[in-house]
């Protein structure tokens, strides 16, 4: 059995899939998988990275379902105990980051690990989105992980349910770890590893920050306790609000992207999940305090669900 399993999803970037396939199979240090969803693409991007890479399983999607749900499906595929994330318009760039990011999950209470990432934007190098944990002796929290760089426990994954497929796209990852805090466990920083994400201009067009607006608010409906959920709403609301006021060419978008949320929330109502007061809290907590030290948010933590298929503490 693979120690890990590497899971991109993609649509329609075949030649740029192909180049993080290619990093994803260059690691060293364990075994593992590589699956590739291709969630709909018209460009034969499925059977062209089959071709390419024999040993590579390819899930080919018609039509396409979206990135959440195409995410579930490589997870249900998958055979190892870890799901490590990567988009299609990124890469591994050094060889050992699956093999440390897999000792990174020493506690039973880590869910999932945020691995160290950069964005690359029109040639540059930006500012670390995701920088290393501050030393490797401690465990070091944080509230949140991108889709981009990451690994999850895979039986964490699966019987939380997976990404939420109504989200289509954008917020999946965070709304996925509230409901991970809400089962007692922890995101950690990873501190070995580095992903670089080549960032694709298409990616924040006007449709994508409609859905980031509409997401936005719809996580919050679904996971958030009910004490708190009005008044998170409201503020999301006003921030969206001023977003669109002072947003060059995309204030429509993010406006039209509100009410949209607004109409999904109100006709999500019976299917609201959310966790408990306790860990809510401390989700927000870690997320003021980030990054925060597992000691001494522990004792703030729900009781943690022991899912089956657990990857052994290292």
């Amino acid at each position: 059995m693979p120690d890990v399993s590497v899971i991109i999803a993609t649509r329609n970037r075949r030649e740029i899939c192909e180049r993080s396939v290619a990093s994803a199979l260059a690691q060293q240090g364990c075994a593992f998988e590589v699956i590739v969803v291709d969630d709909g693409s018209n460009d034969e991007t499925g059977p062209y990275i089959a071709a390419k890479f024999p040993n590579v399983i390819v899930k080919t999607l018609r039509p396409g379902i979206g990135t959440s749900a195409a995410r579930n499906v490589a997870a249900l595929a998958a055979s190892s105990p870890i799901l490590a994330w990567i988009d299609d318009d990124a890469v591994f760039a050094e060889p050992d980051t699956l093999a440390r990011t897999i000792q990174a999950f020493s506690h039973p209470r880590i869910g999932a690990v945020a691995v160290p990432f950069v964005n690359h934007r029109d040639g540059a190098e930006e500012p670390s989105v995701v920088p290393p944990a501050p030393d490797a002796s401690r465990i070091w929290l944080t509230s949140s992980f991108v889709g981009v760089a990451c690994a999850i426990r895979r039986a964490v994954y699966n019987d939380l349910g997976g990404c939420e497929p109504r989200l289509v796209h954008w917020v999946e990852e965070a709304e996925f770890g509230v409901r991970l805090h809400g089962a007692g466990y922890v995101i950690r920083i990873g501190r070995h590893g580095l992903i670089r994400h080549y960032i694709i201009a298409s990616k924040y067009n006007a449709k994508s920050m409609r859905r980031l607006a509409r997401n936005t608010l719809f996580a919050v409906w679904l996971n958030v306790p009910a004490l708190y959920a009005p008044g998170v709403m409201a503020g999301q609301i006003a921030r969206g609000l001023v977003e669109s006021v002072r947003s060059r060419g995309q204030g429509l978008a993010k406006l039209t992207g509100l009410g949209w949320g607004i109409g999904s929330s109100l006709l999500a109502w019976p299917t609201r999940r959310p966790i408990s007061r306790q860990a809510y809290r401390a989700y927000l907590e870690i997320r003021r305090r980030k990054p925060v030290l597992l000691e001494d948010i522990e004792p703030r933590l729900p009781p943690r669900v022991d899912f089956s298929d657990q990857v052994a503490t290292r």
